[in-house]
């Protein structure tokens, strides 16, 4: 098994609210053979979610309204301990790396980042 074929087996959602950074993320998953969704950040975000048993969630933490780790600590709680789940911040994020780390996340990938990061945050 390649892993091409390794990748394409774990399905990953996205949630971004940055309609562009979604779609870009979502293809370069894709592109890398993960079975990527593309979740805009809107009320319904949790029952779109429910029915899709995904294996990592990566979560922008720059959602506007500051909902970012209130969101984060639903999905947590949604998804359980069993997925994982990576936080995507930036210098701008009012949040600390522990913070978001205490509010569900098993890792933080700091922007700008590459594509060789997000491929090892993801193994």
């Amino acid at each position: 098994m390649t892993q091409l074929q390794a990748a394409g087996s774990r399905k990953i959602a996205i949630i971004e609210e940055t309609t562009d950074n979604l779609y870009s993320l979502q293809f370069i998953l894709q592109s890398l053979g993960y079975d990527a969704v593309a979740l805009p950040a809107r009320e319904d975000l949790l029952s779109q979610m429910a029915g899709l048993r995904v294996e990592v969630v990566l979560i922008d933490m720059l959602l506007p309204g500051d909902v970012s780790l209130p969101l984060l600590r639903l999905i947590r709680k949604a998804v359980g301990a069993d997925v994982r789940i990576l936080a995507i911040s930036a210098d701008a994020v009012p949040h600390s790396e522990a913070e978001i780390r205490d509010a569900g996340a098993d890792a933080v990938l700091m922007k700008p980042y590459n594509v060789s990061d997000l491929q090892s945050e993801l193994q």
